[in-house]
C-alpha cells in the first residue's frame, strides 16, 4: 500500500506518465486504498491521480494511464452516449482495467474545478456497444487541492478501459395537465420529482406564461386549440434532464344565450329560458 511515494506539493508533483498502450500497474492484496499518482507533461504539465481501494483482501492487478487530451481526439467521442449525458471532459481521461483478480474496487478520480470544470458523475466507455455509459451514484469529497469522485463497489463488468469525468443530467419531472377551458387564464401546471435546482418551461403558442417560469408551478392563459406544455429539470451547472410533457386539449366554452317567454309592461313578470 505504501510502496509508492511521490512529492505532493500543488505544480510540483511527481507522477507517473505513459503512453498507450503503457501503464502503471499495481499488485494489490488488502482492501485498502492504493494511489497511483497519474500525469502527464504533454502540451500542459497535469498531476490528476487516481485512488483504487479493493473490496477484498484477494490477489489483484490494477492499471491506470492518464490521457492528457480529449477522448474524441482518441475515437471516444464525447457525444455517444447513453443519454444520460450532459456534458464530459474534453480536456483528459483516464485508462483504467482489471487485468487479473475478480475484485470489485472504489475507483476515486481527481480534479481541479478552477481549471478544469466542475462535475457530478463518472463514465465509462464500453466497448460492447460503444459508447460513454454513466457508471450511476459517485460520492463527491476533496483531498487537499483536489476535488474528487469515489465509485464504489466497481464491477468492472464490461470491457473497456477509458474513464471520464461528466456532468450527469438530472432526473427528469413529471408534469400534471389541469383541465383547461378555452379562453382562460391561470390553468396551474404543476411537477414532481427531477432532481435539478430549478425547472424551464415551453408552452404551444395558443398558450402564454402568465408567470411561475423556473419554478414547479407554472400559470398559463389559454385561448383556443390544442397544444403540449414542456418541461425539464436544470441543474445548478445549467444541465437539463430528458423532458417530460403533457397534452392539454382545451373543454370548448359554452355559448351563452336567454330568450324570454313572456312580454309585459313595468311590474310585469319575465320569466327567461337558458
Amino acid at each position: 500500500i505504501t510502496a509508492v511515494l511521490n512529492v505532493t506539493t500543488p505544480g510540483a508533483e511527481g507522477f507517473v506518465s505513459s503512453l498507450a498502450p503503457g501503464t502503471f500497474s499495481r499488485l494489490t492484496n488488502a482492501a485498502s486504498a492504493y494511489v497511483y499518482p497519474t500525469g502527464s507533461s504533454v502540451v500542459l504539465t497535469r498531476y490528476r491521480p487516481v485512488v483504487i481501494t479493493p473490496t477484498a483482501a484477494a490477489a489483484n492487478e490494477y492499471t491506470v494511464r492518464f490521457v492528457n487530451n480529449d477522448p474524441d481526439v482518441d475515437g471516444f467521442n464525447r457525444s455517444i452516449n447513453d443519454g444520460l449525458l450532459c456534458l464530459a471532459n474534453d480536456t483528459f481521461y483516464h485508462a483504467i482495467l482489471r487485468p487479473n483478480g475478480a475484485t470489485s474496487a472504489d475507483i476515486m478520480l481527481h480534479y481541479i474545478p478552477a481549471t478544469d470544470g466542475t462535475w457530478t458523475g463518472m463514465s465509462h466507455w464500453r466497448t460492447t456497444n460503444n459508447q460513454w455509459n454513466d457508471m450511476a451514484t459517485v460520492v463527491p469529497s476533496t483531498s487537499g487541492v483536489f476535488t474528487t469522485l469515489n465509485r464504489q463497489g466497481w464491477l468492472f463488468a464490461n470491457p473497456g478501459e477509458p474513464y471520464v469525468l461528466t456532468d450527469v443530467r438530472p432526473a427528469a419531472p413529471t408534469v400534471t395537465c389541469p383541465t383547461v377551458c378555452e379562453n382562460s387564464s391561470g390553468n396551474l401546471y404543476s411537477v414532481t420529482g427531477g432532481t435539478g435546482s430549478g425547472y424551464l418551461w415551453n408552452v404551444a403558442p395558443n398558450g402564454t406564461i402568465a408567470s411561475g417560469q423556473g419554478g414547479d408551478s407554472l400559470f398559463v392563459d389559454w385561448t383556443t386549440g390544442s397544444g403540449y406544455v414542456t418541461v425539464v429539470s436544470v441543474s445548478p451547472t445549467g444541465c437539463n434532464s430528458l423532458p417530460d410533457s403533457c397534452f392539454t386539449q382545451p373543454v370548448a366554452a359554452p355559448l351563452s344565450a336567454f330568450a324570454d317567454s313572456s312580454f309585459g309592461m313595468f311590474s310585469n313578470d319575465f320569466i327567461f329560458f337558458d
